[in-house]
């Protein structure tokens, strides 16, 4: 796995045509871009890289997942989103976002895991 970009935004532009996506109070939207090459030998699960635990530097902790709404697209990422994009085979690789919504009070860590909730990455955010 690759993290091939990652943007911070409270505002996500869309369509022409449609409103902007908002994020809610307090938290701000983190659009992070992968490229996902599947070197094991059986078939990659990406619907992993759709949630994660967001922990700030002050302790707090909550589990964050995908805003199916959200779209990173208009931001300069790609507009594939990684819970639709199938899953790469090996030797075959997919690029998508993941669109999270996390608290924007701290600079946190948001923390991968997969299936057995191992971890696998983190990525650091910025609060306000």
């Amino acid at each position: 796995m690759t993290l091939t970009e990652l943007k911070q935004a409270d505002v996500l532009p869309q369509e022409a045509g449609l409103s902007p996506e908002k994020a809610d109070p307090g938290t701000t939207f983190v659009c992070l871009e992968f490229k996902v090459k599947n070197t094991s030998d059986e078939e990659f699960d990406t619907s992993h890289l759709t949630q994660a635990r967001w922990t700030g530097k002050g302790g707090q902790t909550t589990k964050v997942d995908q805003e199916i709404g959200g779209n990173c697209a208009k931001l300069g990422l790609v507009k594939e989103n990684l819970l639709v994009e199938p899953h790469p085979r090996p030797g075959e690789f997919v690029r998508g976002t993941t669109v999270l919504m996390v608290p924007d009070t701290e600079p946190g860590v948001l923390e991968f895991a997969d299936g057995m909730k191992h971890p696998m990455f983190k990525v650091e955010t910025s609060g306000r």
